[in-house]
């Protein structure tokens, strides 16, 4: 009973912090509701919830799930701002990961001119990270691939709360898919880009392998906001993105510090 109350408190603060209306605020307290029956019958299908707020004085709209992992984005991406670079302007922003378009979301509210790439692998949260491009009318686009440092096709990982990654996580089932892969460069082409404003990097633990192999591109990125799983530590990251960046540990989540949440301004040209 605590727990569940502890939680109901939680959702319920998020809910005045946001400004929910009552009608919203139901429908936000209704998904733990709904995550809790699925939880003792599992065949049940997640149900998909509409939230609109207002943030940065613009109206905001997120297609969400019934599934605890959405409404965990929506804090803290929106609440707690975990991916707020202070002062930038970008109009290029780049969102890998993608997931269901959170954060995609938030950057346009930031900077409604922008243009926004999102790329995301798994089908489930394509489709509505889609569907929350169009209902918030973002310029830009949401590309079906997972990025990695070579083209092709990669065996993605399936995790119980609709996420996935190259990298097996231990709360991932065994199930796997096969996605296509698509590298950084060939994203910049797509998009008729020659620099990247903000990147934003949350792909479950291949930021590793990304990261050490960015030389070709790293350059063009003026800033940076990145989740680091398993271990890879800011100083790995920071000698992986050739000491280019200022990086500020935002967060770090995990009983052994195992995720951490880094923002990184390009450093002032020498001389």
């Amino acid at each position: 009973m605590g727990t569940r109350l502890d939680k109901f408190r939680t959702l319920n603060g998020l809910a005045g912090r946001l400004g929910l209306t009552p009608a919203n605020r139901c429908r936000l307290l209704a998904s733990d509701y709904l995550q809790r029956i699925r939880t003792r019958a599992p065949f049940l299908p997640l149900v998909h919830l509409m939230l609109s707020f207002q943030f940065e004085g613009r109206r905001v709209s997120l297609a969400l799930r019934s599934n605890g992992v959405d409404c965990n984005l929506l804090s803290g991406i929106f609440d707690l701002r975990e991916y707020q670079v202070p002062g930038a302007h970008p109009r290029r922003i780049l969102d890998l990961g993608g997931n269901i378009g959170v954060a995609s979301v938030f950057f346009h509210a930031a900077h409604p001119e922008a243009e926004i790439v999102a790329v995301e692998a798994l089908p489930a949260n394509l489709a509505l990270l889609r569907e929350n491009f169009r209902i918030n009318s973002i310029p830009g686009r949401a590309i079906g691939a997972a990025v990695a440092d070579q083209p092709g096709k990669a065996t993605f990982f399936l995790g119980q709360a609709d996420n996935s990654s190259f990298v097996r996580q231990p709360w991932m089932r065994g199930d796997t898919i096969e996605v296509d892969c698509i590298t950084v460069p060939e994203i910049l082409s797509a998009a008729g880009w020659d620099e990247i404003d903000l990147l934003k990097v949350d792909i479950e633990g291949a930021e590793r392998a990304l990261f050490r192999d960015c030389r070709a591109w790293i350059g063009k990125v003026g800033a940076l906001v990145a989740e680091l799983h398993d271990g890879y530590t800011i100083e790995e990251f920071d000698r992986d993105t050739l000491r280019l960046f200022q990086c500020r540990q935002v967060f770090e989540k995990g009983p052994t510090g195992n995720l951490k949440g880094v923002v990184a301004v390009r450093k002032p040209a020498a001389g």
